[in-house]
């Protein structure tokens, strides 16, 4: 019966994320290698402005589509699932955070070095010259530097919007705090950010 139903789908690039994940829900690993291609990158790349240190990303967001896999009978549709999936990285990304204040760590990961396994924000490429590179390489340091200055609580929104790309009432949704809230932290995570790039 399962695979009858298989069989009706169309391409499962075609379905919906909403749609993958409830079939997720029945136990489909096809439509979850798909989710899993739409989002590794970002995901990954997001946990990384938060944690800083492209090891501990790439295993976080591991455990997040682990999570996401055993726990997809519990997502309800409410939200679109690209909230629900973010607000799982952002736990397990806090939650390292923590853990890392608690029992400090050198990272060999460290912002701009450009070594072998660096996790990086997307940033066009339509080659650049020598320079330009250089000078691309001393900003996208100087912004890493600066929002390692600034706290979780206030980075977090100012990612989300200004990097990923959402809107206030689905930070919101993610992070589970009033629109207002949200406005308020990212004002202030400017004005940080303004201020450590100033000085």
């Amino acid at each position: 019966m399962k695979e009858a139903r298989h069989a009706s789908r169309s391409p499962y690039t075609t379905q919906s994320d909403n749609e993958l994940i409830s079939y997720v829900a029945e136990g489909d690993r096809e439509a979850f290698e798909e989710l899993v291609g739409r989002y590794k990158n970002r995901i990954t790349n997001y946990i990384y402005s938060i944690v800083r240190d492209g090891e501990a990303a790439v295993d976080i967001a591991q455990e997040t589509f682990i999570r996401v896999f055993y726990k997809a009978h519990t997502f309800r549709g409410m939200v679109q699932f690209s909230t629900w999936l973010y607000r799982i990285a952002t736990n397990l990304a806090i939650n390292e955070t923590r853990r890392r204040k608690r029992h400090p760590t050198h990272s060999l990961d460290e912002p701009g070095g450009g070594e072998e396994g660096e996790v990086r924000w997307d940033f066009p490429d339509e080659g650049p010259t020598p320079d330009a590179c250089y000078e691309l390489k001393e900003v996208q340091r100087l912004v890493h530097h600066a929002l390692d200055q600034i706290s979780p609580v206030y980075k977090i929104p100012l990612v989300l919007k200004e990097i990923e790309g959402y809107r206030y009432e689905e930070i919101a949704e993610i992070l589970d705090i009033p629109e207002g809230t949200v406005k308020s932290r990212i004002n202030r995570a400017r004005h940080a950010l303004k201020k450590h790039l100033t000085t």
